[in-house]
């Protein structure tokens, strides 16, 4: 996708207030997902997909753990945000089956267990890379790459007015 418009700001702020906006051309029939993908990029899948795999490697054997893949962790993101909508007390009243007033179909898209041991293992960040556990100015360490990829993204796809 290419950039609609070049900042150009008058004052030296790098905020184009005559052309603010998206900087990106979406198509009219474009999908929700083709939006979230503008900022979620098969990369930080990747990323996200490594590192949780690294961080489960670190922690010792587990029997009941299986890497994930790019799949798994879009399963797993994707019920995150459904969670954000979906408010439930208890973690496990997602996959409850039984209630005749609420069931979900959480469990045709992951087993509960699968989706607690990916939050047990999931992890931004390489704990061997330098800073990584905080050491001198930064205070989120571990979010630092996530961070670091939004604000790369946002000042790519859109312009503040």
């Amino acid at each position: 996708m290419n950039g609609v418009h070049d900042v150009d700001s008058s004052d030296g702020s790098g905020i184009d207030v005559d052309n603010g906006g998206a900087t990106v051309r979406i198509q009219e029939e474009a999908k929700s997902s083709d939006y979230f993908n503008l900022f979620w990029t098969d990369g930080w899948w990747d990323h996200l997909v490594a590192e949780t795999n690294r961080y489960a490697a670190d922690q010792g054997p587990n029997e009941k753990w299986s890497s994930v893949d790019v799949t798994d962790m879009k399963v797993f993101i994707g019920l995150m945000l459904a969670m954000g909508i979906l408010q439930c007390n208890v973690m496990k009243d997602y996959w409850r089956q039984t209630k005749r007033l609420f069931k979900t179909q959480f469990g045709k898209v992951m087993a509960r267990d699968r989706f607690l041991l990916i939050w047990r293992y999931l992890y931004l960040a390489d704990n061997d890379a330098p800073n990584a556990r905080g050491e001198g100015r930064d205070r989120l360490p571990k979010l630092r790459p996530m961070i670091n990829q939004l604000n790369m993204k946002f000042k790519e796809n859109y312009t503040p007015y």
